[in-house]
């Protein structure tokens, strides 16, 4: 830490003396590579980090987790099992949703039957799943080459992959693929806050589907974004609008198109799944947490956890249905309020400071490692404090009337992220562990820097621009040392914060 200060003084003192004199050297952290050759040779700089994560999770497969009755492990290889001849993601036991376990059956030959044939084909398939984290870091960089300087892209980039991807590919399950396509469907639905091509909504909807078919927690952000886009099309209708409150390229017209075409495309991809349900649980949206949501925790839970179709719930006594009003009637407000307050702190220590629930040391020397990336949450936490000063900058400045439409999608993205914190809080009494919570970590990491940029760029400030590039010269320090220290040790005994 002290090295990656006296580096960023450094730099600070440097520019503040030499000024012109570094301008070239400044392209690094200051201009997108938007010419399609300059982006192909930014993700070409991003190949080695890929294969590190490759050769980084290959050897992760077999020493992480290798009990098939584990972290849903099992029951993912069971379902992939099932759709070894499938042609689409159907099959769903009503927790899980197919689209992991039913790439992972066409790439990783399952032809197993016994528990050890069921534990030696979880070390394959988290080989493959490894290659879907790299192949969804490269996409995070090919995303933001286009809109973030190299040195930024790259950093986030990375961060992204060893901070929050390749641990969670470790285990056999469909986090890494949800991550990528839950980052993927935001960024597009928050663009459509700014401007609506039908192209777009299209790209939205196949995002969203995808993003469905492997975990189900979508649906919230949907729902959000068709009210957001409601107002959006009320204040560009409405005469005398503010600019900030304008869409750049926002048409009410599309809207209506874009509805039928989400609706058309998301149907679509989704159906075999949704047929499925319907047949097997009497409900083609059905899965299990949203029913284990109004109860109050796991032991209160794990009896009715069998009770999956519409007929077992409706057999039971009306006290004892899953809902809100029976969940008040149990516990009252009071126990509502222990519920979420104390599941949202766990939420946010989990996404920020996972350290801090351990009360010691991650890692010991000459100890097994038990983390990839350490403290990955200050590396969110300082992308948030990045934008919380450029904003400063901004206003003080007076420039956020450069900024355009801004305010919508910046409330979209607060909102959201405040209603997924809120939501997984409610529901760490019955499944605690961080992986729900990282899926906010791509699109608040992303979100924070791209926002961050656009502030500096609005401030013309050049102390916006010195505290910007110290700032990306701090991960710098960090990430290099700990690459060659897993080049040299990649022993593991476990995987902490990722399950």
């Amino acid at each position: 830490m002290a090295a990656a200060i006296v580096l960023a003084v450094a730099y600070v003192v440097y520019r503040t003396r030499l000024g012109a004199m570094v301008r070239a050297a400044d392209a690094l952290f200051f201009l997108p590579a938007t010419a399609a050759r300059a982006r192909f040779l930014f993700l070409a700089s991003l190949l080695p980090v890929a294969a590190f994560m490759v050769f980084l999770g290959w050897k992760l497969a077999p020493q992480i987790q290798p009990d098939p009755d584990s972290s849903d492990q099992g029951a993912y290889a069971y379902m992939a099992r099932q759709m070894k001849d499938s042609w689409w993601p159907d099959v769903t036991d009503g927790a899980r949703n197919p689209l992991f376990p039913w790439l992972a059956a066409k790439f990783v030959p399952p032809g197993f039957q016994t528990h050890e044939e069921i534990r030696g084909y979880l070390v394959p398939g988290k080989r493959f799943n490894s290659l879907l984290a790299a192949v969804v870091m490269l996409g995070i960089g090919w995303y933001l080459a286009g809109r973030l300087a190299p040195v930024p892209a790259w950093n986030a980039s990375v961060i992204s992959g060893l901070g929050c991807l390749l641990p969670i590919a470790a285990y056999f399950g469909a986090e890494p693929l949800f991550y990528g396509l839950f980052f993927g469907f935001w960024m597009a639905g928050i663009a459509l806050l700014q401007r609506n091509p039908l192209r777009l909504y299209a790209g939205f909807a196949l995002l969203a589907a995808l993003a469905y078919l492997a975990k189900p927690s979508t649906t919230p952000f949907v729902a959000l974004l068709a009210v957001m886009s409601l107002v959006r099309c009320g204040l560009n209708l409405w005469p005398g609008t503010p600019p900030m409150l304008v869409g750049e390229d926002w048409k009410p017209w599309r809207l209506g198109a874009g509805i039928l075409i989400f609706g058309l495309i998301f149907g679509i991809v989704t159906l075999p799944k949704n047929l499925y349900s319907a047949q097997r649980f009497e409900d083609p949206f059905y899965n299990a947490p949203k029913v284990w949501f109004w109860i109050h925790d796991w032991t209160e839970a794990y009896p009715k956890y069998q009770l999956v179709r519409k007929s077992d719930l409706a057999a039971l006594p009306p006290e004892e249905r899953p809902g809100p009003a029976n969940f008040l009637r149990k516990h009252g407000w009071e126990g509502a309020w222990a519920k979420i307050s104390d599941g949202t702190l766990t939420r946010l220590e989990q996404l920020f400071l996972p350290e801090k629930s351990l009360g010691r040391k991650v890692e010991r020397p000459g100890k097994p490692k038990r983390v990839v990336l350490p403290w990955r949450g200050l590396y969110l936490a300082g992308s948030v404090a990045l934008l919380l000063a450029m904003l400063g900058f901004a206003l003080a400045k007076r420039r956020m009337a450069r900024l355009g439409g801004w305010v919508l999608p910046t409330l979209m993205a607060l909102a959201a992220f405040a209603g997924y914190i809120l939501a997984y809080g409610w529901f760490a009494w019955i499944g605690p562990g961080p992986r729900y919570v990282m899926s906010l970590y791509l699109p608040m990491l992303v979100l924070a820097l791209i926002a961050a940029d656009r502030l500096r760029q609005a401030s013309e400030s050049a102390w916006a621009d010195r505290v910007w590039v110290a700032a990306h010269l701090v991960p710098v320090v960090f990430i290099f040392p700990r690459a060659i220290q897993l080049l040299a040790d990649h022993n593991f005994d476990r995987m902490q914060f990722a399950f």
